[in-house]
């Protein structure tokens, strides 16, 4: 929309011209203020902040004010800080408290979590979703490996968007964006122009051309939830078969690891079950543990070595293949007893096929 813009997120910061490598998704407040004072000296004029219920949690953003939060979704993730999914909600929903005096609460109202957001903050809600009583909403869409087009209504008019980006999941972060850019009075023009100017964002659906009409496509997906819609989302465009490799996190929640076993072998052709950051824990430990909730062994692959488990991937995938490989995205390591090793799933997938 014009206006200079400074991130801090999951994937990176972005200060003026310079990208730093993200060490937390928010960090503690002290960084947090210095990087916000960067982008000051650089003459950015907003900053998109993501704050994480650790974040939150930890009061790393006390004292903030926001003039507008956007709420996306709520499934089961950090349950090993969170004692259950209901303090995990009360944890996020505390963003909503921080808003500036006529700040927005941009909400995706068809979300069951973020019903009660709309109920609570009704006076100066932003609704977006698939649901007709949103008010921004998704009319028609359509999709293929390429990309989507989506035709909406907002309260400031129709608008129509074309996108590299595929996904149900992106429909809704695109749908938060338009209605943060309605909160802040930019124009519909303008929207549209930031949103067809992103061709991708970096480990989400990310995807690469490798060989004989197959394609690998490297997304964050470490949940149940996520983990579900990425292979929902793939389904739909995939000519043969969907191949999965994925794992689970060690030190973490250990009860989503036979859920995202039960969703791979439910959803896939086939199944590739390995290590993503085993962190202090053994990785057979975590494998039996995802195993847990598969039954059908035709459909299971285990190779405990994520670079050869992807390496077999691409071994095996025939024309019209799709190999989604999740749980990393844009991370460039892997941890493994406290050390964190140099890892590039996209170098790993080009020289995989190279010498397929």
């Amino acid at each position: 929309a014009g206006i200079k813009t400074g991130l801090i997120g999951t994937i990176a910061y972005y200060i003026g011209p310079h990208k730093i490598n993200a060490w937390n998704t928010t960090p503690e407040s002290v960084d947090l203020y210095n990087l916000l004072f960067q982008m000051h000296l650089n003459q950015q004029k907003a900053a998109v902040l993501e704050v994480s219920s650790h974040a939150l949690a930890l009061h790393r953003v006390d004292g903030m004010q926001f003039d507008a939060g956007i709420f996306t979704n709520l499934s089961r993730d950090h349950l090993d800080f969170h004692a259950d999914e209901e303090e995990y909600f009360k944890t996020k929903a505390k963003l909503f408290t921080m808003l500036k005096p006529g700040g927005k609460a941009v909400v995706n109202s068809d979300d069951t979590h973020g019903k009660r957001l709309c109920d609570e903050y009704s006076d100066r809600v932003i609704t977006y979703g698939f649901n007709n009583d949103a008010m921004v909403k998704i009319d028609n869409w359509q999709m293929n490996m390429s990309g989507m087009h989506l035709n909406m209504s907002t309260p400031a008019g129709k608008l129509d968007i074309s996108t590299k980006l595929i996904g149900e999941f992106n429909i809704y972060n695109i749908l938060s964006a338009i209605g943060a850019g309605i909160a802040k009075e930019l124009q519909l023009a303008s929207i549209k122009l930031g949103i067809e100017a992103v061709d991708h964002i970096p480990g989400r659906l990310q995807s690469i051309e490798i060989k004989d009409d197959v394609v690998a496509i490297i997304d964050y997906a470490h949940t149940p939830d996520s983990l579900d819609k990425a292979i929902r989302t793939l389904r739909k465009v995939v000519q043969n078969r969907l191949i999965v490799v994925f794992g689970c996190g060690g030190d973490r929640d250990k009860g989503k690891r036979p859920q995202m076993g039960q969703i791979a072998e439910k959803l896939a052709d086939i199944a590739i079950v390995t290590t993503d950051n085993p962190r202090t824990e053994k990785p057979e430990d975590i494998i039996e543990d995802i195993l847990a909730g598969m039954s059908l062994k035709e459909k299971q692959i285990v190779i405990s070595d994520r670079r050869e488990a992807i390496q077999k991937a691409v071994k095996i995938a025939e024309k019209g293949d799709i190999i989604l490989i999740a749980g990393k995205g844009h991370e460039q390591y892997q941890e493994i007893n406290g050390v964190k090793h140099d890892f590039n799933e996209y170098a790993i997938i080009k020289d995989a096929a190279n010498h397929a």
